[in-house]
């Protein structure tokens, strides 16, 4: 069968033989999209659709049992619920799989607890919120900025004490010389190291309205 191409993202794509009506899209999503853009009351309408197959559902009515661990009653939403709520179920597989959950608390302290993880994640959390605001994004780490700057705050020119963490006051933070909500970019260039206090009280000011903090 000849090869067709996507009317949402106009990519060619091979039907399937056994296909009854042609395809118009390569994938679903391209469908939905294509949808979505042609018509603005199309979510309206699956999300009624959905509310009217819902209303339409026979809701049945479970007896109220007894919780498995604690033993309180209650009146469950499906019937094979035998906890009343997560928390009891969580402390079931503790008690059931302790191996599993001993594993598990180790890697979550191996991989949190690394410094090389924190870092990076820390940037990945920075390129997210700029990417929300539509800035331009540059991938860098807080240690460029310190290796660059000497651990000196940008706002108040004061030595930074690397072994504080977030929340103390006088943390190390990157702060934007122009400011994100003012059309500055995630660069290496927009960027500079400062107290998390002098930064919180910089806000969203610009480069030249900044006041020098004592």
């Amino acid at each position: 069968m000849d090869e067709r191409r996507c009317c949402g993202c106009e990519r060619t794509f091979s039907p399937n033989p056994r296909e009854r009506n042609p395809r118009r899209w390569c994938s679903e999503r391209c469908r939905i999209a294509h949808r979505r853009a042609t018509d603005p009351q199309y979510d309206a309408r699956v999300r009624a659709k959905a509310r009217e197959r819902s209303a339409r559902r026979p809701k049945v009515a479970h007896p109220p049992r007894a919780c498995a661990w604690c033993g309180s009653d209650f009146t469950p939403s499906r019937v094979d619920n035998t906890y009343c709520s997560d928390r009891c179920k969580r402390k079931v597989y503790k008690a059931r799989h302790p191996e599993s959950v001993a594993a598990e608390q180790r890697r979550y302290r191996e991989r949190y607890g690394n410094p090389e993880y924190g870092e990076a994640r820390r940037s990945a959390d920075a390129r997210r919120r700029a990417r929300k605001r539509g800035a331009r994004v540059e991938t860098f780490h807080r240690a460029d900025l310190a290796a660059r700057d000497g651990w000196r705050c940008g706002l108040c020119s004061k030595p930074i004490d690397p072994d504080l963490a977030w929340p103390h006051p006088k943390s190390p933070s990157v702060d934007h010389v122009v400011p994100l909500a003012m059309g500055g970019e995630h660069s290496l260039a927009n960027a500079q190291l400062a107290h998390l206090v002098c930064n919180t009280r910089k806000g969203t000011k610009a480069a030249g309205e900044q006041l020098r903090l004592a």
